[in-house]
């Protein structure tokens, strides 16, 4: 007898290994120190006007993309095969074209997806019922089984998928023995491009300028317009993975024979 959860587990490993390989590869690559930070300053009738940008020297390998794209495609073929695997012991057609439905509208889950679930145990469509990324009515786009899935659908349509920018962080410190006065400020925190500011700041004297020490840091992210709105990769296939493993897996268990 195929043992479906084994199978289930399998495939989430599978998509832990692409994972952690993206994390050593990026991590590589983040040691290239592929971006930089040009600061600018510019006299104003009320002091300093001080502005650090960004630069990036190198953008991330293409095949970080491919990556991604295999952990995301693993993570979401589970789910299809969970729903698919516990039709066939329910009864479905061995033909059945059922797969885990992703729904931002509770209306069409109702009207077209439910029905297509009928030969399913009840509890267990409730629990596909209750996944929904609907259910989260303030940002159903921000519910990680909406995520996973368009960045599966985009992996399709635009092989491979686009891993662009870098996510970056800011800590303002200041040189040794010296002090530092700001009278305004702006800071930038997230994915972002070549040449994209990432702080401002407006300082009385020169002497602020010169003890001010900023620190950066860098990593890959998605594209600020697309579904990740600008996540950092490696922190959202993680979290990705979890939801995966842990609230749709080991849910999905009870429905399959020991």
């Amino acid at each position: 007898m195929t043992n479906y959860m084994e199978l289930a587990h399998s495939r989430v490993e599978r998509a832990w290994e692409h994972i952690q390989q993206f994390i050593s590869e990026a991590d590589s690559f983040l040691e290239t120190n592929p971006y930089r930070v040009i600061r600018e300053v510019n006299t104003e009738a009320s002091g300093y006007l001080v502005r650090y940008r960004f630069k990036a020297d190198r953008q991330p390998p293409v095949r970080l993309r491919f990556l991604v794209g295999d952990a995301v495609h693993n993570l979401r073929s589970t789910l299809d095969n969970l729903v698919w695997s516990l039709g066939q012991i329910s009864g479905e057609q061995s033909s059945s074209q059922l797969a885990f439905p992703v729904c931002i509208k509770e209306e069409r889950f109702n009207m077209k997806i439910l029905p297509m679930l009928r030969r399913l145990p009840p509890d267990a469509q409730s629990l596909i019922e209750n996944l929904q990324p609907y259910n989260r009515r303030d940002d159903p786009e921000g519910h990680p089984l909406y995520i996973l899935n368009r960045l599966w659908n985009d992996d399709k349509h635009e092989t491979p998928l686009v891993v662009r920018g870098f996510q970056s962080s800011t800590g303002l410190g200041i040189r040794r023995g010296g002090q530092v006065h700001i009278v305004a400020g702006k800071l930038s925190v997230g994915a972002t491009g070549d040449d994209a500011e990432v702080m401002s700041l407006l300082m009385p004297d020169s002497q602020s300028v010169a003890n001010l020490k900023p620190a950066f840091t860098a990593d890959i992210a998605f594209d600020k317009v697309g579904p990740a709105r600008g996540a950092i990769v490696r922190k959202l296939l993680v979290d990705l993975h979890d939801f995966v493993r842990d609230e749709v897996v080991e849910k999905f268990a009870p429905f399959f024979p020991a």
